[in-house]
């Protein structure tokens, strides 16, 4: 079964603002379409459904959804380009893509071994709203590369996996190392000592008790 599509939740103010941008004879056309790709979009119809709708590229849907996640409505309908500081991706949302990220997909009931950047990506957008982190519904595939990057995480290139149990966390066998890859509301810094400095020999105990 597919998954459903995301939406948003407009606040009585917004929708009664774009139902009468998306009705105006004065408004610019583009403008018109915005309103009405972010009423649509509330609604639940696919960003595939809302282009052809509409008539406007899918690429045109996605950065007007992507815009309101980032500014709201006001951002959303405006031209101007996106701001230099969207809404941030929390530390908890990171941590759940690096836990995802030192995952076998197979065991996520993907069919490949080894993650590539793209299927990566397309789980956590499948994923995030299910898992509580529906900014990372519109997270772009080279903003996931930059946060493993930042984490020196490198699913790619793991050869296997092997799953342990140490005090409740997971442990994954990477190149012969065993790493942490699940936390319970740690710091992302933390996070990172535990994946890149904290690697566990045979020790009942993990790195920042």
């Amino acid at each position: 079964m597919s998954k459903p599509p995301y939406t948003i939740k407009l606040s009585d103010t917004d929708r009664e603002y774009l139902q009468k941008i998306s009705r105006s004879r004065t408004s610019q056309a583009r403008t018109v379409d915005r309103s009405r790709i972010l009423l649509q979009k509330e609604k639940g119809r696919t960003d595939k459904d809302i282009s052809e709708g509409l008539g406007v590229s899918i690429n045109t849907v996605r950065l007007c959804i992507s815009k309101y996640f980032e500014g709201g409505v006001k951002e959303a309908l405006s031209d101007a380009p996106r701001s230099g500081h969207p809404v941030e991706i929390t530390d908890a949302a990171k941590t759940w893509i690096l836990n995802i990220a030192c995952q076998r997909p197979a065991d996520l009931g993907c069919a490949q071994e080894l993650w590539t950047l793209k299927s990566l990506h397309q789980y956590i957008q499948g994923h995030a709203t299910q898992a509580g982190f529906q900014r990372l519904e519109t997270i772009t595939k080279a903003r996931v590369g930059q946060i493993l990057k930042a984490s020196e995480i490198k699913p790619f290139k793991v050869k296997y996996y092997c799953e342990n149990s140490i005090q409740g966390y997971s442990a994954f066998s990477m190149n012969g190392s065993t790493a942490i890859t699940s936390i319970h509301a740690k710091p992302i810094n933390q996070m990172r000592n535990c994946f890149l400095k904290a690697f566990i020999n045979g020790q009942a105990e993990v790195p920042w008790v």
